[in-house]
């Protein structure tokens, strides 16, 4: 076979793995960054808690905020449980779609 027709048959494994990878890539920083969500408080008003004042605050599945209270909240620990399984399943499935497309030789 010449150089075109294995790449024509490696093609769809090496677009699966890079479609794989990026949405891995996408699944991590939208999990792991901490401005995610940004709560706003209207023109003239103010977001108070009682640890203060806010105008603004950040929201994000794996950080800490003023605006609002984690400790003890299930779905907040539900939802941290869920991105790391997912990005665990999404690692795995993107580990074994770059080894399939580099590994497994192309068929006719």
């Amino acid at each position: 076979m010449g150089n075109t027709q294995v790449f024509y048959y490696r093609l769809p494994a090496l677009t699966t793995a890079c479609c794989s990878s990026m949405a891995l890539i996408l699944l991590a920083l939208s999990g792991t960054t901490c401005t995610f969500l940004e709560v706003v408080a209207n023109p003239g008003k103010a977001l108070a808690t009682p640890q203060g004042i806010y105008i603004s605050e950040d929201i994000g599945i794996m950080c800490k905020g003023d605006l609002y209270e984690i400790e003890g909240d299930s779905f907040w620990e539900l939802s941290r449980i869920f991105l790391i399984i997912s990005i665990c399943l999404g690692s795995i499935s993107t580990l074994i779609s770059w080894l399939l497309a580099t590994f497994v030789a192309p068929t006719s």
